[in-house]
């Protein structure tokens, strides 16, 4: 026994006379029961512990621990995928991406003309939408200078980002593809107007990454728009 049982008035019988004994269980009720863990006592002795009202006390300690900030969640962040097209580094939640591959053929869709959809693509056996986020963009197509790289890596290669999107799915190439970033909602900065004449309300703010500004994209209102666009 110990204070907390002996405050509720618990008879721990499966101290006494249970499996836990010291002299030897004794307990009839254990003939059919086999073990206390299966009797009702057991059972019930459980359900008046957890249903025990709270002390003062530990009220106060409830308290304190779920007003302390989660300092693990706050040190994770949010990550996004940094990427390029033409002259501008953006960046995508990377839970938003449903997979990074490489480029393939793109087939045109009859009679549909329209800047931002390029056609539709075979992407692990599912078909989607390829989408110019230059064309929706507004976004020239001079090159960027690229981030910095290892020494042994080669050129930058192109890629294919397959974005799930609440609406339905879509794909875009971006000319490179520097990887994942984590950062916290609070290090966003206001958008430089290097970005306002290029993106000019898609972006929610920017981050540095190697050295470069980068534009973190709203995924939500550019999904919203790849929609509209396409109607």
């Amino acid at each position: 026994m110990n204070a907390m049982t002996d405050d509720l008035h618990i008879d721990d019988c499966w101290n006494r006379i249970g499996v836990r004994s010291a002299t030897g269980a004794s307990c009839p009720r254990l003939i059919d029961a086999v073990h206390c863990h299966h009797c009702e006592v057991y059972s019930a002795a459980g359900r008046v512990l957890l249903d025990r009202p709270l002390s003062p006390e530990a009220r106060r300690q409830w308290d304190t621990c779920y007003d302390q900030p989660n300092v693990q969640q706050l040190r994770k962040g949010t990550s996004c995928t940094v990427f390029r097209i033409g002259e501008e580094w953006l960046a995508l939640p990377t839970l938003a991406i449903k997979s990074v591959a490489a480029p393939v053929p793109v087939r045109r869709i009859p009679h549909r003309r329209n800047p931002v959809l390029r056609g539709m693509a075979n992407l692990t056996s599912e078909l989607a939408l390829v989408v110019s986020l230059a064309a929706l963009l507004g976004i020239t197509d001079e090159p960027a200078p690229a981030l910095p790289v290892e020494p042994l890596r080669a050129q930058p290669i192109s890629r294919l980002l397959w974005m799930r999107g609440e609406t339905g799915s879509f794909a875009f190439e971006a000319d490179e593809v520097s990887g994942t970033h984590r950062y916290e909602e609070i290090r966003l900065a206001p958008v430089p107007s290097t970005l306002e004449k290029a993106v000019p309300r898609y972006v929610r703010g920017t981050l540095e990454v190697a050295g470069r500004r980068v534009g973190v994209l709203d995924f939500e209102l550019l999904a919203y728009a790849v929609g509209q666009a396409l109607k």
